[in-house]
C-alpha cells in the first residue's frame, strides 16, 4: 500500500447524533450503518462508529487521529444548548481547525455551519420531507479545487431525500454554496478544502425513504388525531 492510499484508507469515524424507531432500526439500521455502508469504499478502511446522542464520544486522541469525521442527522435542534450537542459543536471547531476533512448531512450540515461562524434556525417552511430538486451552481462548482469538485452533478441537477425543519441560515466566513432548491437555499456547501455539508439525505434509500415518510405521518397522528 502506497503513503496515499493509506491515508484513503482511514482511519475515519462517524459520529451518530440521533436514533428512529427500533423495528426500523432493525430492519434498515442505524445512521451510523447507513453512513458507513454509504462512505466504505474498501474493506480494508477504519470506520469507527460513536453516539454522541448517547453520550459516547471518542477520546481526545482518537478525534485527533481521524482523516475524516461524519456527522449524521438528528430530529433535534443543531442550535440547541443542551449540553451534547454544545460539546459536538466545539468539538467540530476543533478538527477544523486541525483541517480534518468533514462531513455533515442534515443537522450535521446545520451543525457544522455554527461550528465554523455560520447560522442555522427553524426553516420558514417548519417541516420538509420528501424527494426533491437540488440546482447546482455551474460557476461556483467550476471554481472548486476539492476532492469532490468531481461530483458535482453534469446536469447542474440531483434528486434528494429531504427530512428536515432546520436549515442552515448563514454561511460560515469563506464557504462556498453549491446548490439550492426552491424551499431551502443551502443544499450544499464547502468550505475550503476540507469541508463538504448536504442537507438532503443520501444515505437514503427509497426504500427507506418511503418507511420514514410513513413513520412521521403515523407520529404526528398519533401526537395530533385531529390533524392540525
Amino acid at each position: 500500500m502506497t503513503g496515499a492510499e493509506a491515508a484513503q484508507s482511514g482511519p475515519f469515524c462517524i459520529l451518530v447524533c440521533g436514533h428512529i424507531s427500533k423495528d426500523i432500526e432493525d430492519r434498515y439500521g442505524d445512521f451510523g450503518q447507513m453512513f458507513e455502508k454509504m462512505l466504505r469504499d474498501s474493506p480494508d478502511e477504519q470506520w469507527d462508529l460513536f453516539f454522541p446522542v448517547d453520550g459516547h464520544w471518542p477520546t481526545a486522541e482518537q478525534f485527533a487521529s481521524y482523516q475524516g469525521i461524519a456527522v449524521t442527522g438528528s430530529a433535534l435542534d443543531s442550535f440547541d444548548s443542551v449540553p451534547w450537542i454544545v460539546r459536538l459543536r466545539e468539538e467540530l471547531a476543533a478538527a477544523s481547525q486541525r483541517r480534518q476533512r468533514l462531513l455533515g448531512i442534515c443537522f450535521g450540515c446545520q451543525a457544522l455551519a455554527i461550528s465554523l461562524g455560520g447560522n442555522a434556525a427553524r426553516a420558514k417552511i417548519d417541516y420538509e420531507i420528501g424527494t426533491r430538486h437540488i440546482q447546482f451552481s455551474e460557476a461556483a462548482c467550476a471554481t472548486l479545487e476539492t476532492p469532490w469538485a468531481e461530483a458535482c452533478p453534469k446536469t447542474g441537477q440531483l434528486v434528494v431525500h429531504e427530512s428536515h425543519q432546520d436549515c442552515v441560515t448563514e454561511l460560515p466566513e469563506g464557504a462556498t454554496l453549491l446548490a439550492s432548491s426552491q424551499d431551502t437555499r443551502v443544499e450544499v456547501w464547502t468550505c475550503r478544502d476540507h469541508v463538504l455539508c448536504i442537507q438532503g439525505h443520501p444515505e437514503f434509500s427509497r426504500e427507506f425513504m418511503e418507511t420514514l415518510v410513513q413513520w412521521k405521518a403515523n407520529t404526528r397522528r398519533a401526537k395530533d388525531p385531529s390533524g392540525q
